[in-house]
């Protein structure tokens, strides 16, 4: 059952734990929760605390209802038992766009409802999709945010600023062909190997499959820290991490990559500096150095991500600078969705063809959708951070 801190403190400073025996049936129990009105008024209400712009009642009733709406229209969708790749592809595309809707209509400092909703999804989802015929799937398959529609409006929503959006979105008229496409235009199109190379869970499965390195990357506090200041850096505290006053740098590990050579890690790793190959107790990974200031902890100044179904990572970010894992995915679902519905003959070939090898990889992107997916809306619709565990787990409560 989910636990929320009764500590004091703004939304973001509290935190949900859950507890069950299969973790993501109490995410979705507590997603649920919201598809009542009355409960989703109550969420909104408590983040609204201390906004200097609260809204009214009358808003606030206009935001629960479109929480509940859109919670439902997703929990039909991402929980109605497709067992078929296809429909099941197509059934995560439009439930991760309702929990997208539900992340954007659960903030009370905006406007958003299910009137501005539709406003915005008349310009369309915001993403299009173009396949360049002189190349070979998956090379050939490209995925690009347009100017207007849902998606990019998401992507601020998410904290993209608008220099940054205006340097991923492709502007003026969709895309038709990838011949003579100008170079600047050409250049934000975003394949479908480079959006699966960032997905964490799947760093493993991607590798083996498509014989390219990921662009994620496992990060953890190097043992060479120890060895090259043992005297500030000895004590229990310092498994974690912890950073002595003084000490502007952390050497940090990047889990197994050290088959990779420098460049590719410079080029694509985190940014770190003075790369090393190093090893330690038997034990060989590249490591780098991280500035930062001395009074801050080290995984404070570096942009990083975990869930259920991986370690702590750093994800190289899309275009250089979408890196926020919702908006990753639901780029992903949305190629997916598009090969379903209107590309037979490659879907065909995915399916039961000569390219069934990416059959395997879309079957294991499903399992992350199913786990990873609903937990990402849970923190971004809650604003807390969200703890699922196991009764009798360490995270359990005592």
């Amino acid at each position: 059952m989910p636990v929320t801190d009764s500590a004091a403190g703004s939304a973001s400073e509290r935190g949900t734990l859950i507890v069950a025996d299969l973790p993501i049936e109490g995410i979705w129990t507590q997603l649920s929760l919201w598809e009542s009105q009355a409960l989703a008024a109550k969420l909104l209400r408590t983040k609204a605390e201390g906004l200097r712009d609260a809204p009214n009642d009358a808003k606030i009733q206009r935001k629960a209802a479109s929480l509940a709406y859109c919670l439902r229209n997703a929990r039909e969708y991402l929980r109605g038992g497709q067992s078929a790749i296809t429909s099941r592809v197509v059934a995560n595309y439009y439930g991760c766009m309702w929990l997208a809707s539900a992340i954007l209509v659960a903030n009370p400092s905006n406007d958003y409802d299910l009137e501005k909703l539709e406003s915005v999804t008349k310009s369309g989802h915001g993403l299009g999709n173009i396949a360049d015929d002189r190349q070979a799937f998956p090379d050939n398959e490209f995925v690009y945010v347009r100017e207007s529609g849902f998606f990019p409006e998401f992507l601020k929503a998410q904290g993209l600023s608008r220099a940054d959006l205006a340097a991923v979105k492709i502007a003026g008229a969709p895309v038709r062909e990838v011949t003579g496409l100008d170079p600047d235009r050409a250049s934000r199109l975003i394949s479908i190997i480079d959006i699966l190379a960032r997905i964490p869970e799947l760093k493993g499965t991607f590798e083996y499959v498509t014989d390219r390195p990921a662009l994620s990357f496992g990060v953890a506090y190097a043992s060479f820290n120890y060895q090259e200041d043992p005297e500030k850096l000895e004590g229990i505290a310092n498994l974690f991490g912890e950073v002595r006053q003084g000490r502007e740098h952390t050497w940090v590990s990047l889990t197994e990559v050290k088959h990779l050579d420098q460049r590719f890690i410079e080029e694509n790793g985190p940014p770190l500096t003075d790369y090393q190959l190093r090893t330690f107790a038997g034990s060989t990974a590249w490591e780098g150095k991280l500035a930062h200031p001395a009074d801050q902890l080290w995984w404070s100044s570096i942009k990083h991500y975990k869930s259920a179904m991986c370690g702590t990572s750093w994800v190289k970010p899309l275009l250089g600078h979408i890196d926020d894992m919702f908006s990753l995915n639901l780029m992903m679902l949305y190629e997916l969705s598009i090969l379903a519905r209107y590309r037979p003959a490659v879907w065909r070939q995915i399916i039961e063809g000569s390219l069934d090898q990416y059959r395997a990889l879309i079957e294991a992107y499903n399992q992350v959708v199913d786990r990873v997916i609903p937990e990402l809306a849970l923190q971004g619709i809650s604003g807390q951070r969200v703890t699922a565990t196991t009764a009798g787990s360490m995270f359990a409560p005592v």
